[in-house]
């Protein structure tokens, strides 16, 4: 008994550990102020992981043991299964998500339990240690009291106390189950709505009030998207303080450094240049993914052969309007056919959380490469070190598997 009581402060205190470093690595808003220490803070995250995994193993050795000291209390039996689900739900998924470039095809899923898992895991958690410490303001310890009316049986006091000490813990643990499960429901319920279509336009609708500049108009590739429309949700980060806004009078797209031909292109002239459609996968090394999404923008290429690459650049530079966000590309992976500054996604301008006006995509390659709100490429004659790559973000950056040399298919034009 001794050692399973401490099995389980082992497990609330790895279980705190990634309840709080998750959340650091997951929200949103803490992207920017957390940016210098999110590496280690993910290898912290998995270091409690396998901990708790561990624990959970050992404890698995003393499973039987345990399951039937608890005599035929079905509560106490429900709690330790829904305890295990959580566990095991929590570490099959947490391995895949940090195997994420081995396991890319099941990443997004993955991360989608996870999520759903966290959400429920934690209201139930909560509920049940707040119960559990609630226990020693009802009258005297729950021991106690049973001591106590074992010795007194026929005190009306002590089994009066103890009656409404039953009641009070079993209206205390209904409220909290209830209350968790109508959170969780209304998380889950949330998390759904957000990701179905057909409410896209409407939630787009609520963000901003539609822009007073020109837009893109869409090839016929593109809307309606030939790739069938995005699968899949865009998680929306950022690692300035705010997104940046788009003034379309000061607003301009710079190509310099070893060029012939410097370009310093207005709006206008952006919408001017040819473009063309591509139906490609995006992958975040999070480990969401978004796939057959139908991207219309500019070949990189063509924008670099405009500007006229000197013989002595090796890499491409790009910088990001908000200021902060930098990253590169070696030359030739500039040139390959799908690298393109995207200015449409499934046939709708992007949106300022998605990059706009404008944003790099080089979809053989996880999505830090794909620098958002581009304002700037310079040519250079040396490596760069990109903003996640400083902060320990692996230069490699390819996706495991795609070619990462030869042409890619393009979406033919329509006669």
């Amino acid at each position: 008994m001794e050692s399973l009581s401490r099995i389980h402060g082992l497990y609330a205190w790895s279980l705190l550990v990634l309840l709080v470093s998750g959340a650091g690595l997951y929200l949103p808003g803490l992207r920017a102020p957390l940016a210098a220490v999110r590496v280690p803070l993910r290898s912290l995250h998995i270091a409690a992981g396998l901990f708790q995994a561990a624990l959970l193993c050992y404890y698995l050795t003393r499973l039987a043991w345990h399951w039937r000291s608890l005599g035929p209390w079905i509560g106490k039996r429900l709690n330790l299964v829904i305890a295990l689900v959580l566990a095991a739900g929590w570490s099959i998924s947490g391995v895949i998500l940090w195997w994420d470039r081995a396991m890319l095809p099941y990443a997004p899923a993955a991360l989608r339990w996870h999520d759903v898992i966290t959400v429920a895991g934690s209201l139930y958690l909560l509920g049940h240690a707040l119960v559990r410490s609630l226990k020693i303001d009802l009258a005297l310890p729950w021991a106690r009291r049973r001591e106590a009316l074992e010795r007194e049986p026929a005190n009306p006091i002590a089994a009066y106390r103890l009656a409404r000490a039953i009641e009070r813990r079993r209206l205390l643990t209904r409220l909290f189950a209830q209350g968790g499960l109508a959170l969780a429901g209304a998380s889950l319920a949330g998390w759904w709505i957000k990701r179905q279509r057909a409410f896209q336009p409407l939630l787009a609708s609520l963000e901003a009030p539609p822009p007073l500049y020109a837009l893109p108009k869409p090839d016929p590739r593109s809307d309606p998207p030939v790739g069938g429309g995005a699968r899949g949700h865009f998680r929306i980060y950022n690692v300035a303080r705010e997104m940046p806004v788009f003034d379309p009078y000061t607003w301009r797209l710079d190509v310099d450094g070893l060029v012939r031909r410097p370009l310093s292109l207005t709006w206008e002239e952006v919408l001017e240049l040819p473009r063309d459609v591509w139906v490609r996968d995006f992958h975040c090394v999070s480990g969401w993914s978004v796939y057959h999404v139908t991207w219309e923008g500019i070949p990189l290429s063509s924008l670099l052969a405009r500007a006229g690459v000197l013989s002595g650049a090796t890499h491409v530079t790009f910088y990001s309007y908000d200021g902060v966000y930098t990253d590169a590309l070696t030359l030739e992976q500039a040139l390959l056919d799908d690298t393109f500054l995207a200015l449409l996604k499934d046939g709708k301008p992007l949106s300022r959380p998605e990059g706009a006006p404008m944003r790099l995509v080089m979809p053989r390659m996880f999505a830090y490469k794909s620098v958002k709100w581009l304002t700037r490429i310079e040519l250079i004659d040396h490596p760069h070190v990109g903003f996640w790559e400083r902060l320990g973000y692996a230069e490699d950056a390819w996706i495991p598997g795609v070619d990462r040399e030869g042409p890619s298919e393009k979406v033919p034009r329509q006669a």
